[in-house]
């Protein structure tokens, strides 16, 4: 990249190369078996798993020393009861929103707009992980 290119500029080049590239793959997969099963199945969920498991690591602990750090740094008393309060009532919202978007993605047709491959391999994967646990 040149060096007059800003960050910016960057991220959004790899967006649109991520883009074409995922696209060409998906086009693709369904019709050559040494795509679907190496680089879909393979590379990319090894991949793909290995760095939401990296974010699951990093996630807690941040927040965690975020909250220590910010409360630490507060001072005052009872500045720290109403950020709080605060915070306490923004979390609850937000969880009762994915919470209500959740019931919502699950209730009367989730599959409806898939085709009938992905909504028969949807059905059957999630009839199997609810009769697991």
């Amino acid at each position: 990249m040149n060096k007059n290119t800003s960050i910016t500029q960057q991220i959004l080049i790899a967006m649109a190369v991520g883009l074409i590239i995922g696209s060409l793959i998906n086009t693709f997969a369904d019709t050559n078996e040494w795509i679907k099963s190496f680089i879909v199945q393979g590379v990319f969920h090894v991949i793909g798993s290995g760095f939401v498991n990296a974010l699951k690591m990093l996630v807690v602990p941040l927040v965690t020393f975020s909250l220590i750090c910010g409360v630490c740094g507060m001072g005052d008393i009872a500045l720290l009861g109403r950020v709080g309060f605060k915070a306490f009532g923004l979390y609850l919202i937000t969880t009762g929103l994915a919470v209500s978007l959740a019931l919502y993605g699950y209730s009367d047709q989730p599959w409806a707009g898939l085709s009938e491959k992905h909504s028969t391999a949807l059905r059957i994967h999630t009839q199997a992980v609810t009769t697991t646990h």
